[in-house]
């Protein structure tokens, strides 16, 4: 399995003498630069040996609105093409969809109506990623970031609801362990899954050897579905310690290679 880890474009250079395999971009961020600034980030994604396979941060949590009487779906999807359009320039393959304060349903809103939306505005966005040959995957999110797809059987439900093969799911252990659901959701994701995120599950840092952490049940169910893709550190660290707590991060999780 592929290990890259989330950064920006001026660390992309650090994590690579970390020894990842990847890295994941920050796609609202390189949607928002200027065509100067995105052709500096093209310049450092240029090594075929080391691309940003991967992007997450879709929407900007305080821009968009995705559920509820105000969700602009039309301005939802400008954004996507414009992110798309950006994501394919640099190499990504695999777009993260979670952004949970975007696809927050606000208070005394259906539920069942805001999944209406969601869901709708997924398969259109699935549409405009199948065109850039990129796959979204939807990322439940832990229940102090959203009230909207928590664990991986919420997100699930909405991915085979959506029907579209360009629009699939992520399983983050962090998530998943703040959540409490253990790995039965994650069990019932086979062919499904896209992506996968993992942290320390006490404090979201980058994993060490000396945490205490056994990440082998994780790794186990992922190889029991068949999952063998890619998966991003998605922890905490200071910028200029990305080299050596990436080091640190990849011992404790070569179980996963």
């Amino acid at each position: 399995m592929k290990i890259g880890v989330c950064c920006g474009v001026r660390l992309a250079e650090k994590a690579r003498l970390a020894g990842f395999d990847y890295w994941e971009t920050y796609l609202a961020t390189l949607a928002s630069f200027s065509d100067a600034e995105f052709k500096d980030a093209l310049a450092v994604a240029s090594d075929p040996a080391f691309k940003p396979e991967t992007g997450c941060v879709f929407f900007k949590n305080s821009e968009h609105r995705l559920t509820g009487p105000d969700a602009d779906i039309k301005g939802a999807l400008e954004w996507t093409a414009k992110v798309l359009d950006r994501a394919e320039a640099i190499g990504v393959k695999t777009a993260v969809v979670g952004s949970g304060g975007a696809r927050r349903i606000p208070d005394g809103f259906s539920k069942e109506r805001a999944n209406g939306q969601f869901c709708e505005l997924l398969f259109k966005m699935g549409e405009k990623a199948k065109t850039h040959g990129i796959t979204l995957a939807l990322e439940p999110l832990r229940f102090e970031e959203t009230n909207f797809i928590n664990t991986v059987s919420e997100g699930l439900a909405v991915v085979k609801a959506v029907d579209h093969k360009n629009v699939r799911l992520l399983a983050d252990y962090y998530h998943m362990s703040q959540t409490g659901e253990g790995l039965s959701g994650l069990l019932s994701a086979k062919g499904y899954l896209a992506h996968v995120h993992i942290s320390n599950p006490s404090d979201r840092r980058m994993p060490a050897p000396d945490q205490g952490h056994d990440y082998t049940p994780f790794k186990n169910a992922l190889s029991e579905i068949g999952y063998d893709l890619r998966m991003s550190i998605e922890g905490r660290y200071e910028d200029d310690k990305l080299e050596t707590l990436g080091r640190e991060a990849l011992s404790a999780l070569s179980v996963f290679r």
